[in-house]
């Protein structure tokens, strides 16, 4: 009897086990589909984790090149504005030279015009027919009368005039008019030594030029003739206040100085004599 009760138990027992079996066993696909979309699900999320991670990595880079970046806009904003400050200062600088500069020229060019100026009125006073022409005007008869005068004591047979323009013009008491050039050399020298005594003389008259030196170069040497050399040393001797040199190759002359230095040879060395002392 109780073995009958025990195998009728069992059997109970193993129809109730077998049917959660078989519940479970029904259950095993659904449970393995669920775990196969489950693991697939885990890889996704794996997946979107290490791509997250990837990203967080991005992220911290992208972080730290803008904390870069921020500092190295910093610096160059600091270094612009350092630069631009000097830029400016320099720039004030020039500014400040150039203006300098700009008031000078401008002062020197008012004085250059100025100066153009009175350029201008001296170029317009010493024309021809400016200033020049008047004071030729006012010496020129003095300066004809005295160069006729020292041309008459050397024996001139002829008239020298000066016009306005220094041309001069020449007549002759028995001929036509003539030019310098038409003359002998003695006649040339007498009127050469006339002109220059008579710019003495003007010079003196005008007070501007008065020497008391003259030196002459072998004037009675060759061209002018006895007669015209004699009037020479008398117009020499009577000039006032007036240290006359005269340097000629002919010693007969000597005796109308008061001192005569004669220059010779004694071998290869050159010797001065003052012949009256």
């Amino acid at each position: 009897m109780w073995a009958s009760y025990y195998v009728g138990l069992k059997n109970r027992q193993v129809d109730t086990l077998q049917k959660e079996v078989d519940k479970l066993e029904s259950l095993k696909p659904i449970v393995v589909n669920a775990y196969t979309t489950l693991e697939t699900k885990i890889n996704e999320a794996q997946e979107v984790k290490t791509q997250y991670d990837s990203i967080i990595e991005v992220r911290k880079d992208l972080v730290n090149q803008k904390r870069s970046l921020s500092t190295l806009y910093g610096n160059l904003v600091s270094r612009t504005e350092e630069s631009d400050e000097e830029s400016l200062k320099k720039a004030q600088a020039d500014l400040s030279t150039y203006d300098k500069e700009f008031k000078e020229l401008e002062k020197e060019s008012h004085t250059l015009v100025e100066l153009k100026h009175y350029y201008e009125i001296c170029k317009i006073l010493l024309r021809d027919d400016g200033i020049k022409a008047k004071i030729i005007k006012q010496y020129l008869p003095v300066m004809n009368q005295l160069i006729n005068q020292y041309l008459d004591r050397m024996g001139a047979n002829y008239s020298f005039h000066l016009d306005e323009s220094f041309n001069e013009v020449i007549k002759s008491r028995y001929r036509d008019t003539f030019s310098y050039a038409s003359f002998s050399e003695g006649e040339k020298m007498r009127i050469d030594l006339a002109l220059m005594f008579t710019w003495r003389e003007i010079a003196k008259l005008k007070n501007s030029v008065n020497t008391n030196l003259l030196i002459m170069d072998e004037v009675g040497d060759s061209s002018l003739d006895a007669e015209a050399t004699d009037v020479l040393w008398d117009i020499l001797g009577g000039l006032d206040n007036t240290n006359v040199f005269v340097i000629s190759h002919k010693g007969q002359n000597g005796d109308r100085f008061k001192s005569l230095i004669e220059f010779y040879k004694d071998g290869n060395f050159s010797k001065i004599v003052d012949s009256k002392r």
